[in-house]
């Protein structure tokens, strides 16, 4: 079940897992929020049901146990998390294993969502997370199985390139939990010049921000792909996180990364081998870490190639294809 399929990190998996439960023969259908959106097509492609639930909260579980109870699936997996208690409840109507999702610290989910974040964490007796640092610190809020499943990144498509310019990439949506003012500061005490790729509410503010700095604000990307081209490495700020695409993309396509030690980038990042790490919010840490990488090419090659052979072992969608076995094949 999915509460988007917006051009997000949590659709994005979405789509790598239905490729691979269909690659081994599973009947998966698609319930979400939305009718459509940009992964609409790529969950069609694959031959898979969408059905769209209705807006109304209570309509929208009474049409999920529905559908639940006449398909009669194995497994009810949420993709994401504010969507938890939906799939709870569904599953305890019609007897189907649900499991819930955890995308990110859970300190953070009940602090932005309250009880509708407390409830998504403590209804779910199963609760599928690609962080192990935020399934861990779960145990303080639920009592959930917990199965890890590690997001997957397309090594096919993602690939390394010639780099064309030396200069910083980031990507994400312009929100504040981004920290996108410490991504500006450390273009200003490096004087590198930066691609800030992504859209939302900050974007004017941090235009008005970026003003006499070498900053170029490109939007959403279709095939973020040429972001990543036209970098010498990539620039992450958050201040929490999850386990994010980019890095795994970045990393993917052969850049070095610099990052905050936020949620799941900590497990992503070998510092010192793949990249390097820097407590969020300290855009001095930051800083120095990329005058390293833009003054040393051979440092900037030899965590690129590291880095890509990480996500080669660890997050190839045949990885992915592993666990989603390993958990079906464990189900009550």
């Amino acid at each position: 079940m999915a509460g988007s399929l917006g051009q997000g990190g949590a659709e994005r998996q979405l789509v790598y897992i239905l490729k691979a439960l269909t690659a081994q023969g599973a009947d998966c259908r698609v319930l979400s929020f939305q009718q459509d959106g940009p992964y609409a097509a790529s969950i069609d492609s694959l031959a898979v049901d969408r059905v769209p639930l209705p807006a109304s909260r209570l309509a929208r579980l009474y049409r999920l146990a529905a559908e639940v109870r006449a398909w009669g699936p194995d497994l009810l997996l949420s993709t994401h998390t504010f969507v938890n208690s939906y799939v709870a409840v569904a599953g305890l109507l019609t007897g189907v294993t649900a499991g819930g999702a955890l995308r990110r610290d859970p300190r953070h989910e009940i602090a932005e969502h309250g009880l509708l974040g407390r409830l998504s964490l403590a209804l779910p007796r199963l609760i599928v997370g690609n962080s192990r640092a935020a399934l861990d610190q779960l145990a303080s809020f639920s009592r959930a199985r917990t199965f890890y499943l590690p997001n997957a990144v397309d090594t096919d498509w993602f690939q390394p390139a010639r780099q064309t310019a030396e200069r910083l990439v980031g990507v994400g949506s312009l929100r504040p939990v981004k920290r996108h003012d410490i991504f500006l500061e450390v273009v200003r005490q490096t004087g590198a010049s930066a691609l800030l790729v992504g859209s939302g509410p900050e974007r004017e503010s941090l235009e008005r921000a970026a003003r006499g700095l070498p900053v170029e604000f490109a939007g959403s990307l279709d095939d973020v792909r040429a972001a990543y081209r036209q970098a010498a490495l990539l620039l992450h700020t958050s201040d929490y996180e999850g386990m994010p695409n980019v890095i795994l993309e970045a990393m993917a396509c052969g850049l070095p990364v610099v990052a905050t030690a936020a949620g799941g980038c900590g497990e992503l990042i070998q510092h010192g081998v793949t990249g390097f790490l820097a407590p969020p919010g300290d855009a001095a840490a930051l800083a120095g870490h990329v005058r390293a990488l833009l003054s040393d090419p051979g440092l900037r090659h030899r965590m690129g190639t590291a880095g890509r052979a990480y996500v080669l072992e660890n997050h190839h969608p045949d990885v992915l294809a592993t666990h989603l076995h390993t958990l079906t094949s464990t189900l009550p």
